[in-house]
């Protein structure tokens, strides 16, 4: 009976080491994955960090630009709202930024040529080519300046303006 005991708890022994072999791997191949989990989680991280870093720098470059360039820049909503005027537009026509941003663009045309500029204002809000056109505005101070006006007109994905 002794000799049984003692085989049957060698038996046990042996099971009981497979066993917790069998949880050694398991942990080991679980923390290898998880390892390599948290490496791609940290590689996409800096991947992304490093791209931020990228989109801040442009639009650092792109607004130094737009403030330092001696053409005027517009930007309008698609109801012809002013949304950005740069320094050039301040002297070009007079308005400082806080004066601009918000107002129809109607506003910066002569009252007399209000009506022959509304086929202006639909070629710059439909026209898909970058041409210039030769218009008429009116200066803060009244007086009309002769200008050249480029549109480029944008898009989101949808084709949407």
């Amino acid at each position: 009976m002794n000799y049984l005991i003692k085989k049957i708890f060698y038996s046990l022994l042996v099971l009981l080491g497979v066993v917790v072999l069998v949880f050694i791997v398991y942990v080991a191949i679980a923390c290898k994955r998880l390892a390599q989990g948290i490496l791609d989680n940290l590689s996409l991280r800096i991947e992304a960090d490093e791209q931020k870093k990228q989109i801040i720098s442009l639009s650092e470059r792109q607004n130094l630009h737009l403030e330092h360039t001696p053409m005027g820049v517009i930007e309008w909503d698609a109801n012809l709202m002013v949304t950005t005027w740069n320094k050039a537009c301040e002297t070009i026509f007079g308005y400082a930024h806080r004066e601009a941003v918000g107002k129809h663009i109607s506003y910066f045309i002569p009252k007399m040529l209000n009506t022959s500029n509304q086929l202006i204002i639909d070629l710059l809000m439909h026209e898909e080519e970058n041409r210039g056109i030769l218009k008429e505005v009116s200066h803060k101070s009244g007086t009309i300046v002769y200008s050249e006006w480029f549109n480029t007109m944008l898009k989101n994905e949808q084709g949407n303006t």
